[in-house]
């Protein structure tokens, strides 16, 4: 079968996503699949739906649906690679936990950390949205209860229950970006990050790529030279 890699998007962006000409002609020349799916639907109230990302269970449904209809329309192998971008990291950290599909790598494009982190530090812009996402009160006389009602995004404090052994994690930053510097907790949040994760017996690197911005398709470019050469091949 087709390999797979499922790509997890950040905030504000779609199936749609622009990946980058580099990128797109890895994709091509590497023979394998990389699939989009809208996990949300909106970024800012008024909210008629739950579809404001974040994590939660909307996002990722819809990612495990997308998942289900690769494999029966296109025949793609059982095992799959996520790469997550920004705001899809929260979502990748649970489809590892959770493990609804077996999982060969993982790879993090400037992804979210912590939730909270960003929750705190955000501004109203992403209280909104992360209210909205886990049913939190919209004007914030809960917001003391984000780490219960949102618990499946706090994934890295959930990592002793992970079905199963861990996939290796890489996680690429640029230098340039300002998002996960004053936002997302800086270097230290992912060495964090990355600390807990082999506590759990997994691998996780982290590097950073010179003056790139936040989420970069340059950053994507660089992932894409790893996960589009399988373990099999190497």
């Amino acid at each position: 079968g087709l390999n797979a890699n499922l790509y997890l998007h950040g905030n504000g962006k779609s199936h749609a996503t622009f990946l980058g000409f580099k990128a797109l002609k890895q994709i091509r020349d590497g023979g394998e699949i990389v699939a989009i799916i809208d996990g949300q639907d909106q970024i800012a109230p008024p909210f008629v739906t739950t579809a404001s990302g974040w994590g939660n269970l909307t996002y990722r449904r819809r990612y495990i649906q997308l998942y289900a209809y690769l494999r029966e329309t296109y025949a793609i192998d059982e095992k799959v690679d996520l790469i997550a971008a920004s705001m899809g990291g929260l979502a990748m950290g649970k489809l590892i936990i959770d493990r609804p599909f077996p999982i060969g790598r993982a790879y993090g494009v400037g992804p979210v950390p912590s939730l909270q982190t960003v929750f705190d530090r955000g501004g109203d812009r992403r209280k909104f949205a992360i209210r909205n996402a886990f049913g939190l009160d919209p004007l914030g006389k809960d917001d003391k209860l984000l780490n219960l009602a949102a618990s499946d995004a706090f994934w890295i404090d959930n990592l002793d229950s992970a079905k199963g052994k861990l996939p290796p994690l890489k996680i690429v930053v640029g230098t340039g970006d300002s998002t996960f510097k004053f936002e997302f907790g800086g270097t230290e949040a992912y060495q964090r990050l990355c600390d807990r994760y082999r506590q759990r017996g997994g691998e996780c690197s982290y590097s950073e790529v010179q003056g790139v911005e936040h989420s970069h398709y340059d950053i994507l470019s660089e992932v894409l030279e790893e996960a589009l050469v399988k373990p099999s091949a190497q």
